[in-house]
């Protein structure tokens, strides 16, 4: 078992657990307050979580604020970008923004967080509450963490960064493709989107923020006392990268795993067989992964259907026979129906694919690459996109049945081994450990 030696801040006293009335408001708004065994912990989150449709990263922040709910008296508070305020929110951090591209030392998606007036009304939430351990999503929120630490010099803070941003620029920029906009897409005005998507520009801005987000996570750390990321592999880079800074104290740095469990069998593969992915493309990598499938079943034309789920914003353009486009779906049993196969080839490195995950919690054959099961277990299994036999196994998966339910089998015995949840919540306690004492905490499994 790897550890590391680690600051800690002392512990404040400590106080009764009572439950804190809160109001709500448009910019940083506070939840009603659960009566939890422990610690006081306020979380702050860089959306509204519960109001977002339920993809990778919300379900795992949902996760994580249960857990923190049902264990510990709780106050969360959302910090939302400045473009959920439209051009009144932006106009304020134009200049910021100017700058940061000029000098090369501040992200602008850090930038788009500066949201100085919920800034200012969440410490003075925190200032309220008195929290013992601060909880923030993603280093995104740089600006809000800074201003709590001055405001709050001795108090606790755990950042869950969940991938590392600047390895994911690069991966970007390594696979041709420029900025992504994600969720926030439909709040940049059109004329910005449209600058955005012009390829040398959009690659300019992928490289500075690559280098500025770079920056960022290490003055996170420098900053607070403890941070996660959701894979073991990125759990290594940033410690490599800490101990390149000797004049630096270093915080704990943990891996906190999406939770996993079963919510079916392995499905027998009954009948004739299909395949599926899932997954938006305002993603990059998800649009990388589509534009793959779909040129590969131009080319091998394979006699099965292919049906990609997931909100999509280009429209279709001359789709190869057997690709089919369904759009979001609900119901997760449609899509794991017991007779179809994930394919999840991926191409941008970073986090864990956490539809990968899913498939596998219902009992769905994943056919992958090596590289999407970065953060996942520690061998690929042999039956994905590197074998030789992926042009027989796209024409007739009913003759690898046997192999595909057997590596499903397999694959699910060691995520249960890595992901479980009660692995997840333990770790999660970890991080808000008080104690002052010199932390101990396992890097790997």
């Amino acid at each position: 078992m790897n550890v590391r030696f680690s600051r800690s801040r002392l512990s404040p006293q400590s106080r009764s657990v009572r439950v804190v009335a809160s109001h709500v408001d448009r910019d940083a708004h506070h939840s009603e307050v659960r009566t939890g065994p422990a610690l006081r912990v306020a979380a702050v989150w860089a959306r509204d979580y519960d109001a977002a449709r339920p993809t990778g990263r919300v379900n795992i922040c949902r996760y994580r604020r249960r857990c923190l709910d049902s264990r510990h008296t709780t106050l969360n508070l959302v910090v939302p970008s400045v473009l959920q305020s439209g051009l009144r929110g932006l106009l304020p951090v134009l200049p910021a923004a100017g700058r940061a591209l000029l000098r090369g030392d501040r992200s602008l998606q850090s930038l788009l967080f500066a949201n100085r007036p919920a800034i200012d009304r969440a410490l003075e939430a925190l200032a309220r509450f008195r929290p013992d351990v601060l909880f923030v999503d993603s280093v995104r929120l740089l600006d809000f963490v800074l201003a709590a630490r001055r405001a709050f010099p001795g108090l606790r803070i755990v950042v869950d960064m969940d991938d590392l941003l600047s390895r994911r620029m690069e991966a970007w920029l390594a696979v041709g493709q420029g900025i992504g906009l994600g969720y926030l897409q439909d709040a940049v005005p059109g004329w910005l989107r449209h600058m955005l998507g012009l390829g040398w520009i959009s690659r300019a801005l992928t490289a500075h923020e690559r280098d500025a987000l770079s920056c960022e996570e290490i003055e996170l750390c420098s900053r607070v006392d403890a941070v996660a990321l959701i894979s073991d592999q990125e759990v290594r880079l940033l410690e490599e990268r800490l101990a390149e800074r000797p004049d630096i104290v270093p915080p704990i740095v943990a891996t906190l795993r999406p939770p996993w469990r079963p919510e079916r069998d392995t499905a027998p593969l009954d009948g004739r067989l299909r395949f599926v992915f899932v997954g938006t493309d305002r993603l990059i990598q998800n649009r990388t992964t589509i534009d793959y499938l779909v040129e590969l079943w131009r080319i091998l034309r394979p006699p099965r259907s292919l049906v990609i789920y997931g909100e999509q914003s280009r429209n279709p353009v001359d789709l190869p026979p057997g690709v089919e486009l369904r759009g979001w779906a609900d119901d997760l049993d449609l899509v794991y129906d017991g007779r179809s196969i994930l394919l999840a080839p991926a191409f941008v490195r970073g986090g864990v694919k956490t539809k990968i995950l899913e498939a596998l919690a219902y009992g769905c054959p994943v056919v992958a690459n090596n590289l999407a099961y970065e953060g996942i277990v520690g061998d690929p299994p042999a039956l994905g996109f590197e074998h030789e036999a992926l042009p027989r196994l796209l024409a007739e998966p009913e003759a690898f049945r046997t192999e595909l339910v057997a590596q499903t089998r397999a694959l699910r015995a060691e995520v249960a081994h890595r992901f479980a949840e009660p692995l997840v919540v333990d770790a999660l306690e970890r991080l808000l450990d008080l104690r002052p004492a010199l932390h101990l905490l396992p890097q790997s499994a």
